[in-house]
């Protein structure tokens, strides 16, 4: 039983999860970009996408959320806009994430996103290298 494998979050047609990771309480925290989407941000600084679906053009938004062990969604957070990747605080209630220019803040404490700018990063987004993946050691909550 120790060494069973299966995915912690059983992906449908229409979704497109992807920049997983787990957090310190033993939660799997997820993005979800919608049909089509994968999260990635081309070099001419528009969203890659696997078929002919424009950003935000989708019958979903896209949502971050907390999935426990056995795939089960516990937690879903609407968010107003795609990043490219995401960390969050040790309760998760914010998130440090990559947009296209800017890294940003997100409070999710409330259960709506408040996303404020940190910083302005301008990457080229030609290559892994050349953009960042932000992480947060906040263990605290967002005023």
């Amino acid at each position: 039983m120790a060494r069973e494998a299966y995915p912690c979050f059983r992906q449908e047609e229409q979704d497109s999860v992807g920049h997983e990771f787990w957090t310190r309480d033993g939660y799997v925290f997820f993005d979800h970009c919608g049909p089509a989407h994968d999260g990635t941000i081309t070099s001419n600084r528009t969203q890659a996408v696997a078929a002919n679906v424009a950003v935000n053009e989708n019958a979903m938004a896209p949502f971050v959320g907390l999935a426990d062990t056995k795939g089960n969604v516990v937690r879903k957070i609407d968010m107003p806009y795609y990043c490219n990747h995401y960390h969050t605080n040790l309760e998760n209630t914010i998130l440090v994430g990559d947009d296209v220019d800017d890294l940003v803040l997100i409070d999710i404490s409330t259960g709506v996103a408040k996303p404020t700018s940190l910083c302005n990063y301008k990457t080229s987004w030609y290559a892994q290298t050349a953009h960042c993946h932000p992480t947060s050691s906040l263990s605290c909550t967002a005023n």
